[in-house]
């Protein structure tokens, strides 16, 4: 009966929680980018939207491949490639970049904490630290989330109960109707005329709804002389845009090896 209602839910649209939403279909897409741009913001709306819920973990290790590419786009990660393998990249973080958000400071420090003395950071190394350290890693999922709805709250967008404010619903749905976007961006940049300034920043919500490769390849079929610029400026600061893109999501899918190490751990503890 459960999967019949799910199944109904999907069927009708009604995939959605009304007390955030104020309805339970949001059909249509936007090109917009959501919530100022706040990933703290987005990630609670994801987390917190579904009727059903949503598989977390996956939404976590998005999360984290979306702030390795905001570090970056940034300066505070620099890219480096080892002969073109992707498993021999690895990132040089940068210590003399300062943080306004102590959320986020944490998750750096993780990769501090994991690139070691020389503060480079290979893939190897991090999916080593997060399995060793896999219950840091997911509290810090609980206090991102905390971050987002303080965020939320502060924006006038959610009230103390949780629930979504009627004045910001719109802004709450399309941060739902962002989806569409990354399954299809070029249907949007057809429409729309996106300014270069805002380009990372429709980058990094790319990998946190999933695809950030497949946004900057819509940009550069829509706009290929100013993204060829975009890159080019990109890759004097940090590196080969296209590397860095790949690397935030290989790094970030030692989150997901690890839980699923983590719970085959839990198993056998129970038997």
């Amino acid at each position: 009966m459960f999967l019949l209602w799910i199944l109904l839910a999907e069927i009708t649209g009604q995939k959605y929680k009304r007390k955030l939403f104020g309805t339970r279909r949001i059909p249509g897409g936007t090109g917009q980018i959501p919530l100022g741009g706040n990933l703290f913001g987005a990630y609670y709306v994801l987390h917190e939207g579904e009727r059903f819920g949503v598989n977390k973990r996956r939404l976590m290790q998005r999360t984290i491949a979306a702030f390795f590419l905001k570090w970056v786009l940034e300066g505070k990660a620099i890219v480096r490639s080892s002969g073109g393998v992707l498993r021999s990249a690895s990132v040089d973080l940068i210590l003399e970049e300062g943080f306004t958000d102590r959320t986020e400071m944490a998750l750096f420090e993780m990769a501090l904490a994991a690139s070691g003395r020389d503060y480079v950071l290979t893939t190897y190394e991090f999916r080593r630290w997060v399995s060793n350290y896999f219950r840091i890693v997911e509290n810090w999922g609980d206090r991102a989330r905390i971050r987002g709805r303080r965020y939320l709250i502060s924006r006038g967008l959610l009230d103390g109960d949780n629930r979504g404010v009627p004045a910001g619903y719109e802004r709450l749905r399309d941060a739902i109707r962002f989806k569409q976007f990354v399954k299809n961006p070029a249907q949007y940049l057809s429409r729309n005329d996106p300014h270069p300034e805002l380009w990372s920043s429709y980058l990094i919500m790319g990998a946190l709804y999933g695809n950030a490769g497949k946004v900057a390849e819509a940009l550069r079929r829509y706009y290929p002389s100013d993204f060829s610029q975009f890159s080019a400026r990109q890759a004097q600061v940090s590196g080969s845009l296209d590397m860095a893109i790949s690397v935030c999501h290989a790094l970030a899918q030692s989150y997901v090896r690890a839980a699923s190490k983590e719970d085959a751990r839990t198993e056998r503890r129970s038997r």
